[in-house]
C-alpha cells in the first residue's frame, strides 16, 4: 500500500545455488537490503501487515520457505519437510501461509503457521498446484495441472476446504 516493492536481484537459474541479496526498493527507486544474509531467494511475498516477507530459499537440495522481518532482517525457516515448498500466499490474518509442497509424500496444497506452532496441514488438493492469492474472506485462488497450457484455475474456501474449478480451458 505504501509503494514498496520487494524483488530478487539476479539470474533465474536454480542450479547451482546462486547467492542473492533480498532488497526493497521504494517509490523513488532507492534500494536497501532486507537482510544481510545472501541465499538463493525466489518469489518473495509481503505479509498482509507489511512487516515481513515470505520467500522461497533453494539450498541445492530443497526449496523451503523462510520468513524475514522487514524491520530487523532476521530470518526464520518455516518449512522443513519435503524437497519442494513453493508458490506461497499469505493467509489474510498473516498467521499462516498456503503453499505447494510435496511434504509427507503427497504433492498439493498445504497450510502452515509461520510462528512454527504446528506442522504443515494438507488441504485436500493434490497435484501440481500454484497458489496465487487469498481474498480477505479466505478464498484461495490457485492453478492446478502440469507445466503446460492445460492448467485450470480453481478457487477454494479455506474454511470449507472445497475446491471449485473456475476456468478449465487452455
Amino acid at each position: 500500500d505504501d509503494g514498496t516493492l520487494v524483488y530478487v536481484h539476479g539470474l533465474a537459474q536454480r542450479l547451482p545455488v546462486i547467492a542473492r541479496d533480498l532488497v526493497m526498493v521504494d517509490v523513488k527507486g532507492v534500494a536497501r537490503p532486507v537482510t544481510d544474509q545472501r541465499r538463493d531467494y525466489w518469489r518473495p511475498r509481503i505479509s498482509p501487515d507489511g512487516s515481513r516477507v515470505a520467500v522461497e530459499v533453494f539450498d541445492g537440495k530443497a526449496e523451503n520457505i523462510w520468513i524475514v522481518s522487514l524491520d530487523t532482517g532476521l530470518s526464520t525457516q518455516v518449512t522443513f519437510t519435503g524437497v519442494l515448498n513453493n508458490f506461497l500466499a499469505w493467509a489474510p490474518d498473516g498467521k499462516s501461509i498456503i503453499f505447494n509442497s510435496n511434504a509427507e509424500g503427497t504433492r498439493g496444497i498445504y497450510r502452515k503457521p509461520v510462528d512454527g506452532s504446528g506442522p504443515a496441514d494438507f488441504l485436500g488438493v493434490k497435484g501440481q498446484t500454484v497458489p496465487t492469492d487469498i481474498s480477505r474472506e479466505g478464498t484461495l485462488v490457485f492453478s492446478l495441472g502440469d507445466q503446460t497450457a492445460e492448467r485450470a484455475l480453481w478457487s477454494m474456501s479455506l474454511s470449507e476446504r472445497k475446491a471449485l474449478e473456475i476456468l478449465g480451458t487452455p
